[in-house]
C-alpha cells in the first residue's frame, strides 16, 4: 500500500512491534482472579450476561490508562490490577480505594526488557491501535470526528486549500457588493469646455477697456465744465466792466441833460458850462452803449454723466462663461465616470480571475482528495470535496454493520502490530465467521478475544482457545 506524504506516526508502518503473551486480572468488576495465556489465534469467552466477560476486553483497556469507571474494584476489596505481559516486557496498572472512600489509579507502569520507561502513556500510544480499545471506533464518532480522524489517519490535510477557497470566496462576494455599488454610469461624450482663461482675459479686456473709455469721458467732462466755468467767469468779468461803462454812460448823459437843461435855464451859466460840455462831448465822442454779453448756453452733461453711469456689455462673454463652466463640471463628471467604469471592468476581471481560482482550488483539492483515495489501498472507500467519506457507495450515516465491520477491520489493520491484540465482543454466537477471524489474526500476527453470549459448540477448531466464565471466574 502506498503512505501519503505528511501521514500521522500511526499511520506510518513502525519496525518495532510487542506481542502480548498473558493476561493477568485480580479484583476488576466481578472477576476474581483471572490469568489468560494468550497463545492461540482466537481466544473466546463464553457464558451467559453479567458474568464476566466484557469485563475481561475492557480491563485490556484499562491497562493502557484512560478512564475507568468509579466500581472497578470488585465488592469487598481495596486494591485491583491488571497486567498485560508482552515479549519483551509488561504493562501493569493498579488501582485502590483511597481515605476518602473513592476509587483511583496509580501510574501506567511499563517495564520494557526490565528497564521502567521514562513516559508509558506515550511509549504506549505508539503501538495502540485504537480499534483495540473500542471496536466501534469510527461507529461512535460524529460526523466531526471523523472528519478529524481520517485526517489525522491519511493525512487529510485540506485545510490549508479550504482556507484559499474561504479567502478567495469571500474576496468575490466583496467585489461583487462593489460592482453592485457602482450602479449606472453616465459615460455619454462631453465635448470640452471653452478656455475659461481665454474668456477671462478677454472679458477683464472689454471692462479694462470700458473702464480707460470711462476716465477719458471723466476728463472731457471735467476739462468741459471747467472751461464752462472759464467762460462763466470771464463773461461775468466783461459784464461787470460793461455795466460799469454803462453806468458811467448813463449818468454822462443824465448829467449831460441836466446841463442842457441848466443851459436853457441858465443861459448865463453858458459860458461857464460850455467848456465842460466841449469836455463831456469830447469824453463821450468815443463811447457808445454797449449792450451786455449774454450768459453762455446751459451746460448739457448728460451724455458724459450717461456715459458715466453706463455698464460694460459683458453679457455674451458672460453667457460663454456659464457654459463653459457647466461644461467643465460635465466634462469633470465624465472624466469620473470613465474612470470608475474601467476600475469596474478592473473589479469585473477580478471577480472572473477569483472565480477561476475558487474552482483551481476546489479542482486541486477534489484531485487531492481523489488520489487520497486511491492511495489508502481501503478497496471503496472514497473521499468527497466536503472531507466526507463513502465506503462501498454508502455514505458515512448510512453504512451498514457488516460495511462498519469491514472497514474498522481494514482500517486496524494499517496500524503496527502493536501488541498483538484485538478485542470483539459480540452478543451472539461468531457462526462461520469464526474461520474468518481465525485467518486474519494468523495473517495479521494477533490475538483476537472475543465474548460470546451462550454455550460452548460442540466441535471448535484446534486454533481457537474456549473459556467459560461464570460468576467472575474463568475456566
Amino acid at each position: 500500500m502506498v503512505v501519503p506524504e505528511g501521514a500521522s506516526c500511526y499511520y506510518a508502518v513502525i519496525n518495532e512491534s510487542m506481542k502480548a503473551t498473558k493476561l493477568t486480572i485480580k479484583n476488576i468488576g466481578i472477576l476474581e482472579d483471572v490469568v489468560v495465556k494468550l497463545d492461540k489465534p482466537l481466544l473466546i469467552f463464553y457464558g451467559e450476561i453479567r458474568q464476566g466477560k466484557t469485563s475481561i476486553l475492557n480491563a485490556v483497556k484499562w491497562v493502557f490508562g484512560g478512564t475507568f469507571p468509579t466500581d472497578i474494584i470488585r465488592q469487598g476489596e481495596t486494591e485491583a490490577l491488571v497486567r498485560l505481559d508482552l515479549d519483551c516486557g509488561a504493562i501493569t496498572r493498579s488501582f485502590y480505594v483511597s481515605k476518602d472512600g473513592s476509587t483511583k489509579a496509580r501510574p501506567v507502569i511499563f517495564d520494557r526488557d526490565g528497564i521502567a520507561v521514562k513516559d508509558p502513556v506515550a511509549e504506549i500510544k505508539k503501538f495502540l491501535n485504537p480499534f483495540l480499545l473500542d471496536q466501534n471506533h469510527i461507529v461512535s464518532m460524529t460526523e466531526l470526528e471523523r472528519k478529524k480522524y481520517f485526517a489525522s489517519l491519511f493525512a487529510v490535510d485540506t485545510e490549508g486549500i479550504d482556507k484559499e477557497i474561504t479567502t478567495t470566496e469571500a474576496n468575490a462576494v466583496q467585489m461583487r457588493a462593489k460592482l453592485k455599488a457602482y450602479g449606472e454610469i453616465d459615460l455619454t461624450p462631453v465635448e470640452a469646455p471653452v478656455n475659461l482663461e481665454e474668456l477671462q482675459h478677454l472679458r477683464e479686456k472689454i471692462i479694462n477697456a470700458h473702464k480707460s473709455a470711462q476716465i477719458g469721458v471723466a476728463n472731457d467732462l471735467a476739462k468741459s465744465r471747467a472751461d464752462y466755468q472759464a467762460a462763466q467767469q470771464e463773461v461775468h468779468l466783461k459784464n461787470s466792466a460793461i455795466r460799469e461803462n454803462n453806468f458811467q454812460v448813463n449818468a454822462a448823459v443824465a448829467e449831460s441833460q441836466t446841463l442842457y437843461n441848466r443851459i436853457a435855464k441858465l443861459k448865463v451859466e453858458l459860458g461857464q458850462l460850455q467848456g465842460e460840455l466841449e469836455g463831456k462831448t469830447a469824453w463821450l465822442k468815443d463811447r457808445d452803449i454797449q449792450k451786455e454779453l449774454p450768459a453762455p448756453a446751459a451746460l448739457d452733461t448728460s451724455l458724459q454723466e450717461a456715459q458715466l453711469s453706463a455698464q460694460p456689455d459683458t453679457a455674451e462673454i458672460d453667457a460663454l462663461l456659464r457654459k463653459s463652466e457647466a461644461d467643465k463640471v460635465r466634462l469633470e463628471q465624465y472624466v469620473r465616470n470613465q474612470a470608475r467604469q474601467r476600475e469596474r471592468e478592473q473589479d469585473e476581471a477580478r471577480i472572473v480571475a477569483l472565480d477561476a481560482t475558487v474552482r483551481e482550488l476546489r479542482a486541486k483539492k477534489i484531485a487531492k482528495l481523489q488520489e487520497l483515495s486511491n492511495a489508502t489501498g481501503i478497496p471503496g472507500l472514497v473521499f468527497d470535496e466536503a472531507g466526507n467519506f463513502s465506503f462501498e457507495g454508502s455514505n458515512a450515516g448510512m453504512l451498514s454493520t457488516s460495511q462498519i465491520m469491514r472497514l474498522s477491520s481494514m482500517l486496524s489493520a494499517l496500524y503496527p502490530e502493536g501488541f498483538g491484540i484485538e478485542l470483539l465482543d459480540r452478543g451472539e454466537s461468531l457462526g462461520r465467521s469464526i474461520f474468518e477471524f481465525i485467518d486474519r489474526a494468523a495473517a495479521e500476527r494477533k490475538t483476537i478475544l472475543a465474548a460470546v453470549v451462550g454455550e460452548v459448540p460442540a466441535t471448535v477448531p484446534e486454533q481457537v482457545g474456549v473459556f467459560i466464565v461464570s460468576d467472575g471466574r474463568v475456566q
